[in-house]
């Protein structure tokens, strides 16, 4: 609590332009509830990436760069050990950089916190000797069965003396920094790494992955190096076992389920604000947003089928897919146009009135929260 009550003081003293910034973005404000959830519980640190991965918007960086790093309102957590830096007998003597050029898989992870997601698929291009950047993609499950798509660029460059270690470093943003540690690899089949970071709020974190060419460990691929990878992570302290894999099956949203996001979170929210007067125009407005999502889906569909069909080189394939797609699209682009017609009127007036509430709601609860996280301030005895 003590704790908790000096960050609030470093926060209210000087990130003041920040915190009123992030009290009047509605993701700002659920991260900060999210955060102090997580407050003397065991996994007090893998609870508070969680709420990162599932809120993020630039809000939120300001205040976190205000707080954690220019002014370090927010303990550091230590180094525990639990991810040392490896011997170099348990790193690969060689490794060619070019070798990550295209898209991997990552098939297995070691760290719940870090590792292990749906649909991670990155793409890794060499901008010369030793140096090469990525495009990293993963997804976050939400508690309604929809998921966030995450991304991040990500640039690396090889230590000249130590092929198999890889430098992700001079990061902006929390300036965190990590350390790729190839313990094997196979030209292009897999690549097994171990990592240790650190941040501003974070020091020694770490885990490992199995990058591999397919989407999935294959009964084939793990008969054929399972034992490698066993020996090889054996060698940096972890056990084969730890390591989960993860489904790549990067499939659809599911459908009839509407993202309350798309509404600040408040689709809920607004119904009970608003009464029973425009209930219907929600649960129409529900109707078209599922619409447009089937079809920015379908385009997603197509995009990933085109990819994947030219690379086999199936042209035949690919034109009656654009054709079945096309099909689809016409579809769904009519009954897209009745719906917007159709409730253009009410939309109008849910909007005008969603903009309005939104705005009163909001200023109201960050003045209220401000006032109360002051009161609690003043409260707090000071150590």
């Amino acid at each position: 609590a003590s704790d908790d009550a000096q960050i609030g003081q470093c926060v209210l003293a000087r990130c003041q332009a920040q915190l009123a910034g992030c009290l009047s973005d509605p993701r700002c404000v659920e991260n900060l509830i999210c955060i102090k959830s997580c407050s003397g519980r065991d996994d007090e640190a893998a609870c508070q990436v969680k709420c990162g991965d599932r809120y993020e918007d630039a809000a939120i960086q300001r205040f976190d760069t205000c707080a954690v790093t220019e002014n370090k309102c927010v303990p550091t957590k230590a180094d525990t050990g639990q991810y040392p830096a490896p011997c170099p007998d348990a790193i690969s003597p060689t490794f060619n950089t070019e070798e990550m050029n295209g898209r991997w898989y990552i098939t297995a992870g070691q760290n719940p916190i870090f590792d292990i997601f749906p649909c991670q698929e990155h793409f890794f291009t060499s901008t010369g000797p030793g140096k090469f950047y990525g495009k990293l993609n993963w997804r976050v499950q939400k508690p309604d069965g929809r998921f966030l798509t995450r991304s991040a660029i990500q640039s690396f460059e090889q230590d000249p003396a130590q092929p198999g270690i890889l430098y992700n470093h001079n990061n902006e943003y929390l300036h965190y920094e990590d350390d790729w540690y190839v313990l094997a690899w196979e030209p292009n089949e897999y690549i097994l790494v171990y990592y240790r970071g650190r941040n501003d709020a974070w020091i020694g974190y770490g885990g490992g992955v199995l990058y591999t060419r397919a989407s999935k460990v294959t009964p084939e691929l793990e008969a054929k190096y399972k034992a490698t990878w066993e020996e090889a992570v054996k060698r940096v302290g972890m056990d084969w076992s730890e390591f989960q894999y993860t489904d790549n099956a990067c499939g659809l949203q599911p459908r009839g389920v509407v993202d309350l996001d798309v509404l600040l979170d408040g689709g809920a929210f607004l119904e009970k604000a608003l009464g029973r007067d425009i209930r219907g125009a929600e649960e129409s407005l529900e109707k078209l947003e599922t619409e447009v999502e089937s079809f920015v889906d379908a385009e997603g569909y197509m995009l990933t089928r085109e990819a994947r069909i030219a690379e086999m080189g199936t042209e035949r394939d690919l034109q009656l897919l654009n054709q079945a797609v096309a099909d689809e699209f016409g579809i769904i682009r009519d009954q897209e146009k009745k719906i917007e017609r159709a409730l253009a009127a009410d939309v109008g007036t849910l909007e005008s009135k969603r903009k309005a509430l939104v705005e009163r709601l909001t200023k109201k609860a960050a003045t209220q929260r401000l006032e109360d996280m002051e009161k609690a301030m003043a409260t707090t005895p000071s150590n």
